[in-house]
C-alpha cells in the first residue's frame, strides 16, 4: 500500500486536537480503514473528542467487519455507536457539554470505497489528473457554497467558516453522510482536516499530487504548504494510493 500521513499543530495553536488512523484490518480480504477527526469544545475536550471519534469507530469496524458484507451499514453503525459513547462521556462523566468532533472515515476493500462523514473534514479522490470531492462540509459556510452563494476561495476567508452545523458527540443522535464509490489502480484517496482546506484549495491539492509522484511525501508537502500560508489551525492529511496490493486479498 502506498500511503503517507502527516499531522502538525500549525503555526498558531499550542496543541494538536486532530486525530487520525490508517490501518489494514485483519481477515480474509484485509480492508483498509482510514479516518481523520478534528476535535472541538476547548483544549482538553477537543483532544479527547477527536481521539474518541476515531478510536471508537475503529473498534466497532474491527470487531464487526466480515468478508463480502455491505460496508455502508457497518460505517453507519460505527458512527452511531461512537456518537452515543462520546455524548454520554461528555455530559455524564466529564461535564463537558458541547464536546464534539468532526469525523471523516473511509473503508477501502477491493474496488469499493465506503465513506462516512460528519463535520467539515474532507475526503477527496484523485483520478486521471482530476480531483473529486467526496464530502460536503456540515457548516454554515458549507451550506452557502452548496447553494452557490460562495465560491471556494471566498469560503476560505469567510469569518464563519468554522461554525459547524453538525458534529459527532454534541447531540444524543446524529445523522451521518454515507456514500460508496468505485476505485481502481492509480486512484489516490486524500482525507484531511480543515487546517488544510482553509489554507489550500482543491486545485492546489491536485497540483501538489501531480508534482509528487512519491505518495509517501505528499501528506508532508501539503502540511508544509498550509503552514507556509499561516498554519492557522491544526493540519492533518492522510493519503492512500490504490495500487492493487491492499484493500483486497491478503497475502
Amino acid at each position: 500500500m502506498l500511503a503517507s500521513v502527516a499531522s502538525d499543530v500549525g503555526r498558531v495553536r499550542i496543541a494538536n486536537e486532530d486525530w487520525y488512523c490508517l490501518c489494514q484490518l485483519t481477515g480474509g480480504r484485509r480492508p483498509v480503514l482510514m479516518a481523520v477527526a478534528d476535535g472541538m469544545g476547548g483544549y482538553e475536550a477537543g483532544e479527547v473528542a477527536s481521539r474518541l471519534a476515531v478510536e471508537e469507530t475503529r473498534y466497532w469496524v474491527e470487531k464487526h467487519v466480515a468478508d463480502g458484507q455491505d460496508l455502508l451499514p457497518l460505517l453507519s453503525a460505527a458512527c452511531t455507536m461512537a456518537n452515543t459513547r462520546m455524548y454520554q462521556l461528555a455530559v455524564e462523566t466529564l461535564g463537558w457539554p458541547g464536546m464534539g468532533s468532526t469525523l471523516t472515515i473511509a473503508l477501502w476493500e477491493g474496488s469499493r470505497l465506503a465513506v462516512a462523514h460528519v463535520g467539515d473534514s474532507r475526503a477527496y479522490l484523485i483520478r486521471d489528473g482530476a480531483l473529486r470531492r467526496l464530502t460536503d462540509d456540515h457548516s454554515v459556510v458549507g451550506i452557502m457554497v452548496q447553494t452557490g452563494e460562495l465560491g471556494e476561495k471566498e469560503a476560505m476567508r469567510h469569518p464563519q467558516r468554522n461554525l459547524l452545523t453538525k458534529a459527532l458527540g454534541t447531540e444524543p443522535m446524529v445523522s451521518t453522510d454515507l456514500a460508496e464509490y468505485p476505485v481502481t489502480d492509480g486512484d489516490v484517496i486524500v482525507l484531511c482536516t480543515d487546517g488544510l482546506t482553509n489554507m489550500v484549495t482543491g486545485e492546489e491539492i491536485l497540483a501538489a499530487a501531480g508534482l509528487c509522484p512519491d505518495l509517501s511525501q505528499l501528506g508532508g508537502r501539503l502540511v508544509e504548504l498550509a503552514n507556509a500560508r499561516g498554519g492557522h489551525d491544526n493540519i492533518t492529511v492522510l493519503v492512500v494510493g490504490v495500487d492493487g496490493t491492499a484493500g483486497g486479498e491478503g497475502t
